[in-house]
């Protein structure tokens, strides 16, 4: 199913069914990721459906890389970036949604950034920034 899409409108979200949910996300080479940013749309007469505690992994490895939680109060900004705790080299990026603030049927992420360094390899060591945005729908 096709979920990601570049575009830059603000009422798009990937909406699932319940308050968990998860998707995996294909990077375009493998990237030593540094971390991860999660937005969603404000202002917005009911944030409930916003994503609260998510769990980033290495997909192909299945390997835990960090928890993070989703601020709806009124002084966190709707673009939060988060750290990973140590940088790795990965092509899959998981995340699993494991609640939201409240919404009974369903939860809508709007977009996730990933941030991180692609190595070439051949014994030469470029480095170039990557930042990865798509938009969930």
């Amino acid at each position: 199913t096709l979920i990601l899409q570049q575009q830059s409108g603000d009422n798009q979200c990937w909406a699932f069914s319940g308050q968990a949910g998860q998707v995996v996300l294909q990077l375009a080479k493998v990237v030593r990721v540094t971390g991860v940013t999660i937005e969603h749309v404000r202002p917005s007469p009911d944030l409930s459906n916003a994503p609260r505690n998510i769990v980033v992994w290495d997909h192909e490895d299945n390997t835990h890389l960090m928890n993070l939680t989703y601020s709806i109060s009124t002084g966190s900004s709707s673009v939060q970036t988060f750290p990973l705790p140590s940088s790795t080299s990965i092509s899959k990026l998981r995340l699993e949604i494991t609640s939201n603030w409240g919404h009974p049927e369903h939860t809508c992420l709007y977009r996730v950034r990933v941030h991180g360094v692609q190595e070439e390899v051949d014994n030469k060591k470029t480095v170039i920034e990557v930042d990865s945005s798509v938009e969930l729908m």
